[in-house]
């Protein structure tokens, strides 16, 4: 029983490492890639292509984050942002939707897309304010972003995208020139792998009686806290 409690538990640690967290599917004409070193108008350029980026990952933020879009509802006009914040002390990840067509002259390009991620959103930034403002929190460290005034959704021209009921999902049609768009994509991010070792410890000290007593007094306790590889070691020895 306690060795199926323990195998229960590292699983539960692979799975929750931050570095783990995903996107889990993109389609339509939505892609991930790579982040280019710049994001700026006019600079990283597609008509057929919405690119998808992964940005910071596990942040713990200091101060609260103001976000635009909260609420699961489908998005088509300024009135339709539901402003709101997500709190200081709250561990993100963050993505970027980006779409900028190719070239600064005149016309229109259309397309749409979604993202769907494995944690809950806590918010989208749609924004120039919101975007500029959480560029050096969330952004990829040594991606230039730019200061277009004209960065983010722009409802004028028939942008729109719409967050689902269970807060994982992201649709959005994007319809640019010559301006970029961009939506910021937050989510909640799961614990640090350390905090999920120590509550497998204390499963196992609870768990497995004079098992586990045996355990720590052979390690101690400090080196089982430090290092779980040790229960490992100790069923070699036995």
């Amino acid at each position: 029983m306690l060795m199926k409690i323990i195998l229960l538990c590292t699983g539960i640690v692979f799975l929750s490492h931050p570095a783990l967290a995903a996107i889990t599917s993109v389609g339509g004409s939505a892609a991930v890639l790579p982040i280019p070193p710049n994001v700026s108008s006019n600079v990283f350029e597609s008509n057929t292509t919405i690119a998808v980026f992964y940005e910071r990952q596990g942040v713990l933020l200091n101060s609260t984050l103001q976000v635009d879009a909260n609420t699961p509802r489908l998005y088509s006009s300024n009135a339709d942002l539901s402003a709101g914040a997500v709190s200081a002390g709250t561990r993100v990840n963050s993505y970027l939707v980006h779409f900028d067509k190719v070239g600064s002259g005149p016309g229109f390009v259309t397309l749409s897309g979604f993202v769907a991620v494995d944690q809950p959103i806590l918010g989208l930034m749609v924004t120039p304010t919101n975007l500029s403002a959480s560029d050096s929190i969330l952004g990829a460290p040594g991606t230039v972003y730019g200061t277009d005034a004209n960065r983010g959704v722009d409802f004028n021209t028939g942008d729109s995208f719409q967050i689902s009921s269970d807060f994982r999902l992201v649709n959005f049609t994007l319809r640019t020139s010559p301006d970029e768009d961009q939506i910021r994509i937050v989510t909640a991010a799961v614990p640090e792998p350390a905090t999920i070792v120590y509550l497998i410890i204390a499963v196992a000290g609870f768990a497995g009686g004079p098992t586990a007593a045996r355990w720590q007094r052979r390690f101690g306790r400090k080196h089982c806290r430090r290092d779980a590889a040790a229960r490992v070691l100790w069923r070699r020895r036995s």
